[in-house]
């Protein structure tokens, strides 16, 4: 049975409290829109046009905007903390420890990926980290701006130490930025496999040791790049970095995302052991 953690179980009666909190305010701006010109035609019928009637015209009038900004403001903050309180939830069922704001040295490897880079402006929420199935795991929501309105989010998977001996190496779906060709290392233009022209059309792979790297990717690993499609991974510094090109994946999808990123981590470290202190 997985371990719970007392902070996680905090979190989620803390978000619990603002999800009901923000879905009651959405559906009172619902009720709104709709009641409002109902009071204004109901008003004039029963009051005529003396004063209450008069009162009940202007709320009905103004009532649709009142409305319409309330279903703004409370659609946002209905979607973030149903997202957050959704992957409390989960990473408690997982024995996960989830932090609702992370610090920035939570993002700290991050920078590091060339993948990522260094960004101009972040974002960082809904960090779950723990041990999964033996291994040391991060998860994370991660935005990252580049000048102007330019943001890229994702939800980051990282195996934390637990890609020691992998070479140094990037996959990325074909199609990004030209300027990350050359952002892993002096290996120079994408390495190719031989005999794998779908996984070469569909996705660039970068490395400093162009063979080491050759090597890694086995037919079975080959499958699940093709399968996902849009999957980015990086190999550094003994860690590894899974996740999704440009997407948030929403927090029932945890388990299948982090079953999916611990295959690609065993198929790339196959004799990486568990930390047995997990």
């Amino acid at each position: 049975m997985a371990r719970k953690s007392r902070g996680t179980r905090a979190a989620i009666r803390r978000l619990e409290r603002k999800a009901y909190r923000a879905n009651g305010w959405l559906i009172a701006s619902l009720s709104f829109l709709v009641v409002g010109p109902l009071m204004a035609c109901g008003g004039v019928n029963v009051f005529g046009s003396d004063g209450p009637g008069i009162c009940c015209c202007f709320v009905g009038i103004f009532s649709p905007f009142v409305a319409l900004g309330g279903l703004l403001l409370m659609g946002g903050d209905r979607a973030r903390w149903n997202r957050a309180l959704g992957f409390a939830r989960a990473g408690d069922d997982l024995g996960l420890d989830y932090t609702e704001e992370p610090g920035r040295s939570a993002a700290a490897f991050l920078r590091g990926c060339a993948t990522i880079g260094d960004a101009e402006h972040e974002l960082r929420r809904n960090r779950l980290e723990g041990s999964y199935r033996g291994r040391r795991v991060r998860v994370m929501d991660y935005r990252s701006g580049y000048g102007g309105s330019n943001v890229v989010a994702r939800t980051t998977i990282v195996w934390d130490g637990e890609a020691r001996g992998v070479p140094r190496l990037a996959l990325y779906p074909r199609g990004w930025r030209q300027k990350l060709a050359d952002a892993v290392g002096a290996g120079g233009g994408s390495i190719r496999l031989a005999g794998e022209r779908e996984f070469n059309d569909a996705y660039v792979l970068q490395g400093t040791d162009a063979d080491a790297v050759a090597a890694c990717f086995t037919d079975e690993l080959i499958g699940v790049c093709l399968e996902e499609r849009s999957l980015v991974v990086e190999a550094l510094d003994g860690s590894l970095l899974v996740y999704w090109d440009g997407e948030e994946f929403p927090p029932a999808d945890l388990p299948d995302r982090l079953a999916t990123a611990l295959r690609v981590l065993k198929l790339l470290a196959p004799h990486a052991e568990p930390d047995a202190g997990s």
